[in-house]
């Protein structure tokens, strides 16, 4: 066999948002009983010229100044059908009422005003419209655990390695510290770099819900109800949500005659994802719990979490752990411990990103091989 291909779950268990880059823009979307709809514009479009109202709504759109961006959307809004929605999303209260203020209320435009009315994008299938986790996301945050577990037992060599290297830029630290763990050619050789082995698979949505609301990030000390600095609206995939998916492991490149080749001095198989990402969120995991006093029994949102020791610790059972994923995972899921400083932060977690009350990115992830 050269290759061995793991189908896994992930069960999503507090709000994520893995990040595309890009916006649903102000004057891409109406928010109206409780929904957030994308707008078809070829069919708006088609609307305003029947109704006779294209040309009206050409004029507001030639507006320069940023009162142009509120008479638009006051306009769409006014004008907005259910049949002009290409697909619909639940918005919170607090996003709703933010929406219908800035229709109306914006005598003080401001540049942090008009960028706060956009909203954070999920992945989404262009052909549907499904919402998907990219897999590159996903390997991502396995790369991290398997980096933090392989650096824990070799903690001196690497920090030699990295003192070996002192007069590199400072900007090539990062990549220099894997490559100190991995035992990799060089900083940036690909070849000998054992993650080229492991391949995951974009993960569709078996079941769940996709809603908006707004994240705030919190000082250690801080509820929700006391954050400081800018809160994000965001598209998130709230917990219960479920993903299917697959692991590929090239076990080929790690014989012997291939190494040899390759220069891989790691290797990778299913039992060492499994332990690394324990070891590695399993005392996140406990941190955050007690930060946000987390049971099953506090609030509906964490009923699904009553089986989790059983799931991680039975044996007979899928082999599971705990995984952070996307944005707002926080400095300690994605960073090596003991060696944060060389990437100038800091050696412990001094915020969190938080949504609903709870801590974002949490996900349950089980192997079916």
């Amino acid at each position: 066999m050269f290759e061995q291909r793991i189908p896994i779950t992930l069960t999503v268990l507090s709000p994520v948002h893995v990040g595309t880059g890009e916006d649903y823009i102000p004057t891409e979307y109406v928010i109206k009983d409780g929904y957030l709809h994308v707008l078809n514009r070829d069919a708006f479009m088609d609307y305003l010229i029947k109704e006779g109202k294209y040309q009206h709504f050409l004029f507001l759109c030639n507006i320069s100044s940023p009162e142009g961006i509120f008479k638009i959307r006051q306009f769409i809004y006014d004008h907005f059908r259910p049949e002009f929605s290409v697909y619909k999303v639940k918005v919170s209260q607090a996003v709703a009422e933010n929406y219908s203020q800035n229709l109306s209320d914006y005598a003080q435009i401001e540049t942090a005003v008009i960028a706060s009315l956009a909203i954070a994008k999920l992945p989404r299938n262009p052909l549907n419209h499904q919402v998907f986790i990219p897999g590159s996301s996903l390997k991502g945050s396995l790369r991290t655990a398997i980096l933090n577990y392989l650096c824990q037992s070799q903690k001196g060599a690497v920090k030699q390695c990295l003192a070996d290297h002192s007069d590199k830029p400072r900007q090539n630290k990062a990549r220099i510290l894997e490559q100190c763990i991995l035992k990799k050619a060089s900083a940036n050789d690909t070849c000998s770099d054992p993650f080229r082995a492991l391949k995951v698979s974009d993960l569709k949505m078996t079941k769940g819900n996709i809603k908006i609301d707004i994240s705030y990030n919190l000082k250690s000390f801080q509820t929700q109800k006391h954050a400081q600095g800018i809160p994000v609206k965001m598209e998130y995939i709230a917990p219960g949500a479920a993903f299917t998916g697959t692991i590929t492991i090239h076990k080929a490149l790690f014989e012997r005659q291939y190494a040899q080749i390759t220069g891989l001095k790691t290797s990778l198989d299913q039992k060492t994802l499994i332990t690394a990402c324990r070891y590695h969120y399993q005392n996140i995991w406990a941190e955050e719990k007690e930060r946000f006093h987390i049971s099953a029994a506090t609030t509906k949102d964490y009923q699904m979490w009553a089986p989790l020791p059983e799931k991680l610790n039975n044996p007979k059972l899928k082999q599971a752990c705990f995984i952070k994923l996307g944005k707002h995972s926080g400095a300690a899921a994605v960073t090596i411990a003991g060696f944060r400083k060389i990437v100038g932060g800091k050696d412990f977690q001094t915020t969190i990103w938080a949504l609903d009350n709870m801590p974002m990115a949490w996900c349950l992830l089980e192997t079916n091989g």
